[in-house]
């Protein structure tokens, strides 16, 4: 695991016309994970879904945080949209999270 990513979370906030509006991203951690953009076949399959590139993100199991698809993953200057997030092993010691590129 060789990536370094931010999980952030974005809190909305009113747009003065009775809406919501995405607010500025908080960093919740940093931790170091492997990011994967995914194969031809699979983004194509992907990109169905959301039209971006897709990535999987593998971390170990963090107990001082919790992470969901309210979050954002900021990596190399990229903010990636979490579509889900597994558990690798029975043993919770590792987790993927499926993401695509926020356009």
């Amino acid at each position: 695991m060789r990536e370094k990513i931010v999980i952030q979370s974005v809190n909305p906030t009113a747009d003065g016309q009775g809406g919501m509006t995405e607010g500025t991203p908080v960093t919740v951690a940093t931790m170091w994970a492997k990011v994967s953009p995914f194969s031809a076949s699979r983004t194509l399959e992907y990109a169905q879904v959301t039209g971006s590139q897709g990535y999987e993100i593998t971390f170990n199991y963090r107990g001082d945080i919790t992470i969901n698809e309210k979050n954002l993953i900021a990596w190399n200057s990229k903010s990636l949209a979490i579509h889900s997030v597994r558990m690798i092993d029975e043993n919770r010691t590792q987790f993927s999270i499926l993401a695509y590129e926020k356009t």
